[in-house]
C-alpha cells in the first residue's frame, strides 16, 4: 500500500483493501471489503459479447474457435506480422489482423455498436450477499452468510481497467520492485467509480536495482527493435541456450526474437540472420533448449 501511495497509484487508480487489526487474531486475517466487480467476471461478459456480435453462441465457443485457427496459424510458421488473418470467420472482419495493436480496440468498438452499449463500457451481473456475524469453534469472530446472493448489473469499463492493470504492474516492476506475484483476474476489482482493488498479496515478489534496470532496457530494446541490444543484454546476464547439433553460437536476430517471445509477443514468421539467411522458426525451436533464463 505505501508503494502504490507513493507512486500516486493509491488512491487515486487503486484500492488495496487494509488489514481490520482491532478484530484480527492468530487465526483469523480480517481485511477492509471493497465492492466491486471481480475481472474475471468483467472478462467473461466481454467475451460473451463478443462472441454474440460474431454470430457465435458465447465466449466458450469463440475461445475454442480461436485457440484451433491460433494453433493451425503458428503450425503453418504465421507470426505476429502476418496480417490479413480471418481469427474470426467474418467477411466484415477480413481487413484485421488480430495480432496488431488495435485490433483489440476495434473489435470491442464493434462488439458494442452491435450490442448497443457505448464507450465499450459493459453490463455485469454482480452478486451480493447479506452478512452477520458469528463464532467458529475456537470463539474467534467470523463473518457468516445469512442470505441468499442477490443479482445486480454494474457497468464497467474493460478496456480502461486493463490499461490501469499494465500501468500499476509496470509501476511496480520496474519503479518498485516489489510485486504481486499472483496477479490473476481473480485477484481484482473493478470498483463502482472506475478504480481497482487489488486483493491477495500473499505471494509477493522482489526485483533489485539491477533487475529493474536490466529489465527496462530489455524492454526500450524490444521496443526500438534493436537486435544488437538486446543480445548484448541477455548474453551479459548469463541467457544461455543449446543447440541439438553441438553448436554454441547464436546469432543475435535468434537472441531478439526469443528475448521478444518473453518479454513482448509470440511472432513465429521466419526469422532472417544477421548473414542473410532465413531460418524456419518452428524448426529452430526444436533444435535448440533453453538452459539458463535470468
Amino acid at each position: 500500500t505505501r508503494d502504490m501511495q507513493q507512486y500516486g497509484m493509491e488512491p487515486s487508480l487503486v484500492r488495496i483493501p487494509r488489514v481490520v487489526e482491532d478484530i484480527c487474531t492468530q487465526n483469523v486475517l480480517a481485511m477492509e471489503y471493497l465492492e466491486g466487480v471481480s475481472l474475471s467476471d468483467a472478462i467473461q461478459q466481454e467475451q460473451d459479447r463478443v462472441a454474440k456480435a460474431f454470430g457465435k453462441q458465447d465466449g466458450e465457443e469463440l475461445r475454442k474457435m480461436l485457440a484451433s485457427r491460433m494453433k493451425e496459424h503458428f503450425k503453418n510458421g504465421g507470426g505476429a506480422g502476418s496480417g490479413g488473418l480471418h481469427m474470426l470467420g467474418s467477411k466484415k472482419m477480413k481487413f484485421m489482423n488480430v495480432f496488431g495493436p488495435s485490433a483489440t480496440a476495434v473489435i470491442r468498438t464493434y462488439a458494442s455498436v452491435k450490442d448497443g452499449i457505448e464507450n465499450a463500457a459493459i453490463s455485469v451481473a454482480k452478486f451480493g450477499s447479506k452478512f452477520r456475524s458469528g463464532w467458529n469453534q475456537d470463539g474467534d469472530q467470523i463473518a457468516l452468510l445469512a442470505d441468499g446472493p442477490t443479482k445486480k448489473k454494474v457497468s464497467v469499463n474493460l478496456g480502461r481497467a486493463l490499461k490501469t492493470l499494465v500501468h500499476v504492474h509496470g509501476i511496480q516492476l520496474l519503479l518498485s520492485g516489489t510485486y504481486n506475484a499472483d496477479p490473476h483476474p481473480g485477484n481484482v476489482l473493478i470498483l463502482p467509480d472506475g478504480r481497482l482493488g487489488l486483493l491477495d498479496y500473499g505471494m509477493v515478489g522482489r526485483l533489485s536495482q539491477k533487475d529493474r534496470e536490466t529489465a527496462a532496457e530489455t524492454i526500450l530494446a524490444l521496443s526500438n527493435r534493436d537486435k544488437a541490444a538486446t543480445a548484448k543484454l541477455y548474453r551479459d546476464n548469463g541467457y544461455k541456450i543449446s543447440f541439438k547439433d553441438g553448436g554454441n553460437s547464436v546469432d543475435d536476430a535468434v537472441l531478439h526474437r526469443f528475448a521478444s517471445f518473453h518479454l513482448d509477443r509470440i511472432d513465429l514468421s521466419p526469422l532472417t540472420l544477421d548473414n542473410g539467411e532465413t531460418v524456419d522458426l518452428m524448426e529452430l525451436l526444436r533444435s535448440t533448449r533453453e538452459r539458463v533464463v535470468p
